[in-house]
């Protein structure tokens, strides 16, 4: 799958683990690289639920994200890049999202 960053930063943050590590902490750093390792690996999102790390859809203002647990408080963000393709119900069809920007990793409980 194509993974984007939001932002400069971001990307530059999530590529270097010494940075990493000072921000997050050594367990979810490694979460962190586990995240980004699947996301390049699978052919879509929706092979991405299927992996490990409690990837669930968001709701409310952040509708058409989905997530994937780093620890017990921060979450990975993530988007389709482009407006997702829908199916004949009218939902996102995940099958056919192969290219997604990664927004952040934050704490938004």
């Amino acid at each position: 799958m194509q993974v984007r960053f939001s932002s400069v930063r971001l990307h530059k943050l999530l590529s270097d683990e010494k940075s990493m590590t000072k921000k997050y902490g050594k367990d979810a750093s490694r979460s962190v690289t586990i995240r980004l390792a699947h996301l390049v690996a699978v052919s879509n999102v929706a092979d991405l639920l299927q992996m490990p790390g409690d990837w669930h859809h968001l709701r409310g203002n952040r509708s058409g994200q989905l997530a994937a647990k780093i620890s017990k408080s921060l979450r990975l963000i993530i988007m389709p890049t482009r407006t997702p393709p829908t199916t004949a119900g009218g939902t996102i069809d995940w099958k056919r999202v192969d290219d997604i920007t990664l927004l952040e990793v934050v704490d938004y409980h």
